[in-house]
């Protein structure tokens, strides 16, 4: 899939929304900083100056300053600001604990001796004009002659618009996360060198759809589904009987409710389509009520959506699959009535219990791994 170009405003939504349900607000940061650390071959022989800035742009640096020392690669740290985020205090800490140098910048400060700068003043949040001690940082980068690599965005550049009154020019920009719209608008192009991207796993909140699938047993079909890149969280339960949440002896006893897998994935990364084809490939479709030694009603195969927007995509890959099979498919395709999450012990049970009757064989388990070692 393309790789996409957000707005700042989507990208702040999405973080806050990360960090609320999926990854911890410094454990973003630091792989943030890994991304960077990752994006250039070139640090090792280098004197290295970081210039941070106060917010979480800054923080990224100490960060990135912590990775690089435990690389045996040192640096030295100019402090813009020292009224820093939480997490930027973090990491500060961490840099300073592994002998980082961490030095005030003040518009004396010289950075014409360093082959390597990372800037790190200004995030995509920034708007208006550069003043004080930012702007003496910027100047000093820009007249520095060293190799300079932005993260995230160039310093002083609009996040959206691109606009750019005074502002890092950069031989290398690390985005984070996401391209965001101004590195491809206004002034970008005259101060941007070479831009790349590092994926630090921002689930994007616009890309979030959810897909209820009915496949047989749903130990079997939750650890499948689990692997692939996109799916961002599963849970099991039982889906469209009767309108009373069920035990699962109720539902082994032929109460109408279907075992079903609830699925939230991030359409950015694997789309309705090819989920719906992964699912195709591990289920009977002409089956009713049974799905390999699993009999009864409970077991019966369907897709139930809550969003009619995504049954175009439902009736497609249903025809395409009913077109190969010759004759009618047993799968139920129609909006989810209910859904009732099944016990605790029943989700992620084969993680708990790896030796657990599945229907499913197991080297279906590890598909996603072999189609990346193939690619």
């Amino acid at each position: 899939m393309e790789e996409k170009v957000i707005s700042v405003e989507q990208m702040r939504r999405s973080d806050a929304y990360t960090i609320e349900h999926f990854v911890p607000s410094k454990e973003l940061m630091y792989r943030a900083a890994s991304g960077v650390f990752d994006a250039y071959d070139g640090w090792q022989g280098k004197s290295i100056a970081i210039v941070a800035g106060g917010g979480n742009n800054g923080g990224d640096g100490y960060a990135l300053a912590g990775i690089l020392k435990k690389a045996g690669i040192d640096s030295i740290i100019f402090q813009v600001s020292d009224k820093l985020s939480e997490d930027g205090e973090y990491y500060c800490g961490i840099a300073s604990d592994l002998g980082v140098s961490i030095v005030p910048f003040d518009e004396d400060t010289d950075l014409s001796g360093y082959d390597v700068i990372v800037d790190c003043i200004l995030g995509t949040g920034f708007k208006g004009e550069v003043r004080g001690k930012a702007g003496d940082a910027i100047r000093a980068i820009n007249r520095s002659g060293a190799f300079v690599i932005s993260v995230d965005i160039n310093s002083g550049m609009n996040g959206d618009t691109g606009e750019a009154h005074l502002v890092v020019k950069s031989d290398l920009t690390v985005s984070v996360g996401y391209y965001k719209q101004g590195q491809f608008k206004g002034d970008a192009d005259k101060y941007i060198g070479r831009l790349t991207n590092a994926d630090i796993g921002i689930v994007l909140v616009d890309d979030i759809q959810t897909i209820y699938l009915a496949g047989g047993c749903f130990w079997g079909m939750q650890k499948y589904l689990d692997q692939f890149d996109g799916v961002i969280s599963t849970e099991v339960g039982y889906a469209n009987g009767p309108d009373f949440a069920p035990s699962y002896e109720d539902v082994c006893s032929d109460s109408g409710h279907a075992e079903t897998v609830k699925i939230d994935f991030d359409s950015g990364k694997i789309d309705l389509e090819e989920l719906l084809d992964h699912y195709f490939l591990v289920i009977d479709p002409l089956s009713v009520n049974q799905q390999g030694n699993d009999k009864g009603i409970q077991y019966r195969t369907g897709i139930f959506y809550t969003d009619d927007e995504q049954l175009p995509v439902i009736q497609k890959v249903f025809d395409r699959e009913q077109a190969k099979a010759g004759r009618s498919l047993a799968v139920i395709v129609e909006p989810l009535r209910n859904f009732y999450t099944a016990e605790e012990y029943h989700q992620k049970y084969l993680d708990k219990n790896p030796g657990g009757y599945c229907h499913i064989p197991k080297s279906y388990f590890t598909m996603n791994e072999k189609d990346k070692r193939n690619e």
